[in-house]
């Protein structure tokens, strides 16, 4: 038989935990609100469907909530609205779909996913000679600028460790 206390959780708190997600909460006011710790949520959200259920339209309520208060803020309808606040605040409580920078899988390539590709350089395989004849003197300057700024340094990092 299994030690420790018995379970607070009733599945009343379901309906709660939506509720909670439609008024904007996030996952540690609901945990106070029920009146348990975030770790406490945790394991319910493992342990009972039900309020995995509730806990994710919970979730998708509450960043519901939030882009309408953006969208209302941007357009006039909330006096004192402070977009900069705004935005620091749904970065961070939405990383998913509120950051500047998108992670990529690069599991499909055979690379480990802690892999970093810092560059990635394009070969071209059959080259087709460029018919220049027909540009003025300073059309050809023109892309010889274009061309000496697109060259890029190539930093060779199994240079790095030789002495």
């Amino acid at each position: 038989m299994p030690g420790g206390r018995p379970s607070k959780y009733d599945p009343a708190f379901c309906e709660r935990v939506v509720e909670l997600g439609a008024e904007g909460a996030s996952l540690t006011e609901i945990a106070a609100d029920l009146g348990v710790v975030r770790e406490t949520v945790y394991t319910w959200i493992e342990t009972h469907d039900e309020f995995l259920d509730a806990m994710k339209k919970a979730s998708e309520l509450s960043q519901a909530f939030w882009e309408r208060m953006g969208r209302e803020g941007t357009t006039g309808k909330i006096s004192g609205f402070n977009a900069l606040s705004y935005i620091f605040q749904m970065k961070n409580r939405f990383p998913r779909d509120w950051r500047d920078r998108k992670e990529i899988d690069n599991n499909h390539f055979g690379l480990p996913s802690s892999t970093q590709i810092d560059s990635v350089t394009f070969q071209v395989v059959d080259p087709k000679p460029l018919d220049l004849s027909n540009l003025s003197d300073d059309q050809l300057e023109q892309l010889q600028t274009l061309y000496n700024q697109s060259q890029t340094k190539v930093i060779n990092h199994d240079d790095d460790n030789q002495d």
